[in-house]
């Protein structure tokens, strides 16, 4: 989320703050000025709220498929706020272990290792997944207790915001194996962040690994939605955005933001009408907020890459399996979740 803000002569009869963009980051903006007794607009180009967390329509089936599989962790403290407060947590199961399927056999002989991965009572963090990571048992002696090194190092690390180092360079000169690597580090990482890591920095690294697995015993927990993602934010949440007296406007696309001696004046919508408020708070991609900004800025947004994540639906005329997700290790895919309600 970019947050762009301007002041400008203020009337009771206009926003005073306008957020445009219905994805997740300009609905938790709303919903946070809302709590806070602001008066507020939401612009969203789309005819449904959610951005790309969001659901469509399957043709053969008429089920609502959500984009991709959608997922918190414990860790995600703001987002877990988020759904608290406004009656979404009710459409979240949490999970309390997770299955890891072990690399495939090279020969095809034997069948992959199935591995549950839970936290032990009573011991707090960082101890509190150390019977979990044993329990891999994909993985050998020597590699686990590279891995135990490695975590308790990320603990004591204090990364410094201007290092450019890779979390891949910081793993050669922990010496971890490459069997270790592979079948861990990379597993947790690429679905974390969905990048390799070689292009994930070590700082970014160390945050899903700390914040996830080694100061809380609710981190590493993954909650999943019960719903489509269309009935949680195009549903439930737009209920409780229109009871909180926010101003939701679908199919309502920004032309322009319109400058004034350097700050933002009025916003032009592409009907042409123009809307002023008293701050802006720009939540759209960086590739819809570039063609918006001012050139000095552009310039800097259009630097910013991305990294697609792809999500395969899969239909059976059976059951296959009676897991409720399983996390893939040492393949293409890192995830399954089943989605068989029916």
């Amino acid at each position: 989320m970019v947050p762009i803000v301007g002041w400008v002569g203020y009337s009771p009869s206009m926003s005073d703050v306008i957020v445009i963009g219905g994805g997740l980051a300009g609905l938790a903006a709303s919903v946070a000025l809302a709590q806070a007794g602001v008066k507020v607009a939401l612009l969203e180009s789309r005819p449904r709220l959610g951005g790309r967390a969001s659901s469509f329509e399957d043709a053969t089936t008429g089920e609502l498929i959500d984009n991709c599989q959608h997922v918190a962790m414990g860790c995600c403290t703001n987002f877990r706020h988020f759904c608290r407060a406004t009656g979404l947590a009710a459409f979240f199961r949490e999970e309390e272990q997770l299955t890891f399927v072990g690399p495939p056999d090279p020969s095809g002989r034997q069948l992959p290792k199935f591995c549950r991965f839970t936290a032990t009572p009573f011991l707090g963090a960082p101890f509190h997944l150390g019977l979990a990571l044993w329990r891999l048992s994909y993985l050998s002696f020597r590699d686990k207790f590279a891995i135990a090194r490695g975590l308790f190092s990320l603990l004591k690390a204090r990364p410094l915001t201007s290092d450019r180092t890779s979390f891949a360079e910081w793993l050669a000169r922990q010496r971890q194996p490459a069997s270790a690597i592979e079948y861990f580090w990379n597993v947790v990482l690429v679905s974390a962040l969905s990048e390799s890591l070689d292009r994930i920095s070590f700082a970014a690294g160390r945050k899903v690994f700390v914040d996830g697995f080694l100061t809380n015993r609710e981190g590493w927990k993954v909650s999943m939605p019960t719903v489509p993602l269309d009935e949680l934010y195009s549903g439930t949440l737009a209920q409780w955005l229109a009871a909180h007296d926010v101003d939701v406007r679908l199919k309502t696309g920004v032309e322009r933001l319109v400058m004034d001696e350097g700050e933002i004046s009025a916003i032009e919508l592409r009907n042409g009408e123009r809307l002023t408020a008293r701050q802006f708070v720009l939540a759209v991609p960086q590739q819809r907020a570039s063609p918006l900004l001012p050139e000095s800025i552009r310039t800097l947004i259009e630097r910013l890459e991305t990294a697609p994540i792809a999500s395969v639906h899969l239909w059976f005329d059976r059951p296959i399996t009676q897991l409720p997700h399983a996390v893939m290790v040492g393949r293409l895919s890192q995830w399954m979740f089943n989605r068989g309600e029916g």
